[in-house]
């Protein structure tokens, strides 16, 4: 019985070094508490900030496909005034075309009508008149509807160009130019992101918390179990562990209160056969 009382020791002894006085704080990590918590927390963690990262590549590319329709829609909505304005190379028009749109949207960095050659027949800056207008050096971000979109620096400034040709009776005529700076997607993007990991830092906060729960919820009647054991092989009073659950452990704390039960019983019967046996006067 005494080898049973030392092979249920041995085995929870490493799981409940927390509660043993005479364990090192080394034995903690080796808990099987400290091993449930960091389970638990990494898979929350890992979880969590995979949706976090998902969900910002979902916003960002949601945010920058509002900024393409956005300049796909204005050069659209230009192409149709600019194109008879071509055909009657009235340069006043295309003038306040271009100043009207520049005027409407304040993110807009230039706008400009050019000619097949590239030249500049009306800008927002007049003195960029007659010169040539080539496109945007940058990385290609799309072209649909015959919308070139190319995203690069112009004179510092972050842009998206958006480049459509004007076409008048299914013929060519020019081109209307479009160059939206990225300052604000790039805001958007930002205040987004910041969100996005305050949520995901306070979600891991909570999940935190939550591991250390579950696991003294797991971990308690294990520690309750391994003290029983621990003052059991010492020969001390073992009181009966609480049995909280139905389950595997919840019966296995049953079976120790049984064994704790039937083992102090015996070493009474057997104190009890000791001071008889002293008791009674030797007998020759």
């Amino acid at each position: 019985m005494r080898q049973l009382v030392k092979a249920v020791q041995s085995l929870f002894s490493k799981r409940s070094g927390a509660l043993q006085s005479e364990s090192s704080p080394a034995d903690f990590f080796r808990g099987i508490r400290f091993r449930l918590v960091s389970f638990v927390l990494s898979l929350l963690v890992v979880t969590t900030f995979s949706v976090s990262f998902i969900v910002m590549q979902i916003l960002d590319s949601a945010l920058l496909d509002s900024l393409v329709k956005r300049g796909s829609a204005i050069t659209q909505a230009a192409a149709v005034p600019a194109g008879f304005s071509l055909l009657e190379n009235d340069r006043l028009a295309m003038d306040n075309l271009v100043a009207q749109i520049k005027a409407s949207q304040e993110e807009l960095v230039y706008v400009a009508i050019l000619d097949l050659e590239k030249n500049i027949l009306a800008h927002d800056r007049l003195d960029r008149v007659g010169e040539q207008l080539p496109s945007l050096t940058g990385k290609p971000i799309a072209q649909a509807h015959g919308v070139a979109i190319v995203r690069g620096q112009y004179e510092g400034v972050d842009s998206f160009e958006f480049r459509r040709p004007i076409y008048f009776a299914d013929q060519h005529v020019g081109s209307v130019v479009v160059a939206v700076s990225a300052s604000k997607l790039m805001a958007s993007k930002a205040l987004a992101h910041r969100q996005i990991f305050t949520v995901a830092t306070f979600v891991t906060i909570l999940a935190l918390l939550g591991a250390i729960l579950i696991s003294m919820v797991f971990t308690r009647p294990i520690e309750r179990l391994a003290d029983g054991v621990s003052r059991l092989q010492k020969d001390e009073y073992v009181e009966d562990v609480p049995v909280r659950s139905r389950n595997e452990l919840g019966m296995l704390i049953r079976n120790f209160n049984k064994m704790a039960r039937t083992i102090q019983k015996q070493k009474a019967s057997l104190q009890g056969l000791s001071l008889i046996h002293i008791s009674e006067p030797t007998r020759l």
